[in-house]
């Protein structure tokens, strides 16, 4: 938060600071919160886009850094307001011999980035960790000219009042100086040192404890950041899917299907499907020719071709999803399975467990109890494979899935059956639902 980890850059009358801390926030009172981490952290200022921000960015400034080149506004800050929805990541050469770190999730700077570095490539495990972490993130490293990220110059115009570094008010330097105004009024005989104790214990009291409706509220709010990262699919999203693979070619221009393998990214898919060819008169011209337009086709060998291709928009947030209670998932949905279960190979349902969630704390940092009406989600892991007709059956009963990854194979028989066929599905993923 000091030393050489920040650099003040004063651009066009303002002053960019880099290299601040940031620390998430939740609940409405962002304000109080944000102050009271900032004295906590020692902090000489802070940011807070909003009442309602998620995130806030606090720092220790000398005096100059405000009053002798303009006042000072968080880069980082900045960033966020001009990325207000997705996630990018980005690495700006801000000198010849400075980059700056930092990451944007919807608005909101993600904690350990707003960092600088001598060098792109001490960057690279921090990107990576954060581009894991957000499957759908641009990540953006280069020069800012030459990635169309902003420049200095674009970040000082875009810098407003949201972005201004505010001064803490440290209450210690007030106490100080009530206790000379104290000693002062002593000397002068007005009797102020009676009032003495209840002023400092007025100063020194603690924040009033949380109630029960407050403690549930805090954690029903991390409950809902943490269901806003879970993409699930339901019955609509697999019908999404499913209907991109219905349209794959078994046989295009002389070249046979072999395997699409999709994989759950985010919010969207990523299919790769291979193919071989067995005609000898087959070749790439004929194949691209006919080839669907959303295929991104690569040629590994002289026998084989990779057809790469994205599906959007096939799930929807875990906090905007509907789930079934466990009771109803026992009693009805596991009896759903079972009376499927014969046109599958493998058709399996693991026992629930209850999805972890990190417990609040109040503004002492003290970790709050979990309330006795609290409600937590809990999954079970869901496998299915068999023929790809009889996922038709399975759609039904998706509701609160989330899958992680779809493989279709052509196989090779000669006496299909009703588990058997020539196009066979595996799926895996998991199911949510409410903990009793």
């Amino acid at each position: 938060m000091s030393g050489d980890s920040v650099r003040c850059l004063p651009i066009d009358g303002k002053v960019l600071v880099f290299g601040m801390d940031w620390l998430p926030l939740l609940g409405s009172d962002a304000r109080q919160q944000a102050l009271a981490k900032a004295r906590r952290h020692q902090a000489s200022h802070f940011v807070l886009a909003s009442e309602h921000a998620a995130a806030m960015g606090l720092v220790q400034l000398s005096t100059t850094a405000e009053t002798h080149s303009g006042l000072p506004y968080s880069a980082a800050q900045v960033m966020a307001a001009l990325h207000p929805v997705g996630t990018v990541v980005a690495v700006i050469g801000i000198s010849p011999a400075l980059w700056w770190l930092v990451a944007i999730h919807e608005g909101a700077v993600v904690a350990r980035t707003d960092l600088l570095f001598s060098d792109p490539a001490q960057a690279a495990p921090i990107v990576a960790e954060v581009c894991a972490a957000y499957p759908q993130s641009r990540c953006l490293e280069d020069t800012a000219d030459a990635s169309g990220l902003p420049g200095l110059d674009a970040l000082s115009r875009a810098a407003d009042s949201k972005a201004r570094l505010q001064r803490v008010h440290d209450v210690r330097r007030w106490i100080r100086r009530a206790g000379l105004l104290a000693v002062l009024a002593l000397s002068a005989g007005i009797g102020f040192a009676g009032k003495l104790p209840a002023f400092f214990a007025q100063t020194n009291a603690k924040a009033p404890a949380l109630s029960s409706a407050q403690q549930l509220q805090a954690w029903e709010r991390v409950r809902h950041a943490m269901a806003e990262g879970i993409p699930v699919h339901g019955v609509s999203g697999m019908h999404v899917v499913l209907q991109s693979l219905y349209r794959v070619p078994v046989v295009l221009a002389g070249w046979q299907l072999g395997q699409a393998d999709c994989r759950s990214q985010g919010m969207a898919w990523r299919c790769i499907a291979s193919y071989r060819r067995v005609d000898r008169h087959a070749d790439n011209h004929g194949l691209m020719g006919l080839a669907p337009k959303n295929w991104l086709l690569r040629f590994p060998a002289v026998d084989r071709v990779e057809a790469e291709w994205e599906i959007s928009s096939a799930a929807i947030r875990l906090s905007d999803s509907r789930v079934d209670e466990a009771l109803h998932s026992q009693r009805h949905w596991l009896s759903s399975l079972q009376q499927i279960s014969a046109a599958f190979v493998a058709l399996k349902a693991t026992d629930a467990s209850a999805v972890p969630l990190q417990a609040p704390s109040d503004e002492q940092g003290n970790v709050l109890p979990k309330p006795d009406n609290f409600r937590l989600y809990q999954r079970r892991q869901l496998q299915a494979e068999g023929p790809l007709r009889s996922f038709s059956l399975l759609l039904p009963n998706l509701t609160g899935v989330r899958w992680h990854r779809l493989t279709l194979t052509l196989k090779v028989l000669e006496h299909p059956n009703l588990t058997q066929s020539r196009l066979n599905l595996s799926a895996q993923g998991e199911r949510y639902e409410w903990q009793s």
